[in-house]
């Protein structure tokens, strides 16, 4: 009798302990479908000028970017995807290298609450938006002047751009951005972040902020690299709570047993 009880106590623990896993597995293939079901932009994208007549690259001045080469319409540059971009786009389709874009010149650099609209690429019937949330943050350091090779500065306090000597007359000025991206509009969407570079050749940091600092601006080409990830939505940390609900209650179930 005594080992009749034991075989079936040792029989629904492991009952216990099966479900534990089942359940594990039924909520991980859930997050797991809803995810790939919901992914939409993901992987990285190289950004740079469009090709053609006229400037190429981006003017900077203290509290504006204007990108170039202009589209015509006076508030955007010409961009497009280049070599080393693996993003991807609904399904799975994949963010074709050369395709052109727009990004839209900045008349603040503090982007509140957000520009829709910002980087935009049109492939087809789909659409690729770009929303820009935050720019920088820049350098707490604002001593431009004998800065050491690999030190930064950012020109005046508060700017989102980071001053890196690279050596010599050689400054690399960076600016980080982050945003969201949507498929379409979709209601599915990716966080995108990451930073616009510009290397000016002839010009240290302290020159330029000098120059930025009377109010002046500086031009040069630019390039971008960038990397989106898919957030998950509520469905999926719906699915998350209840599976870890489940399995507290069947551990208890199982201590008590």
């Amino acid at each position: 009798m005594r080992f009749q009880k034991e075989r079936e106590r040792n029989s629904m623990r492991n009952n216990c302990k099966r479900g534990l896993v089942f359940t594990a597995i039924g909520v991980l293939a859930c997050l797991g479908f809803v995810s790939v079901a919901s992914a939409s932009v993901v992987n990285t994208i190289s950004e740079s000028p469009c090709t053609g007549a006229g400037s190429l690259g981006v003017t900077v001045g203290a509290t504006y970017i204007n990108w170039l080469p202009d589209t015509g319409s006076g508030t955007a540059g010409c961009i497009a995807v280049g070599s080393g971009t693996t993003m991807s786009y609904g399904a799975g389709t994949p963010l074709v290298i050369g395709t052109q874009g727009t990004i839209l010149d900045l008349s603040s650099l503090t982007p509140s609450p957000s520009v829709n609209n910002f980087m935009v690429f049109t492939i087809g019937s789909t659409t690729l938006d770009f929303v820009l949330t935050g720019l920088g943050p820049g350098s707490s350091n604002t001593i431009c002047t004998s800065l050491a090779v690999g030190a930064s500065c950012s020109a005046l306090v508060g700017s989102p751009f980071i001053l890196t000597n690279e050596g010599g007359t050689t400054t690399l000025v960076s600016l980080p951005a982050n945003g969201q991206v949507t498929d379409n509009g979709g209601a599915s969407w990716s966080s995108w972040s990451g930073a616009f570079s510009a290397v000016i050749s002839n010009e240290t940091a302290s020159q330029i902020q000098g120059i930025i600092g009377a109010n002046g601006s500086v031009t040069s080409t630019q390039g971008g690299n960038f990397t989106a990830s898919v957030v998950p939505e509520p469905a999926s940390m719906t699915l998350l709570g209840a599976g870890l609900i489940a399995i507290a209650m069947a551990a208890r179930k199982r201590r008590r047993a």
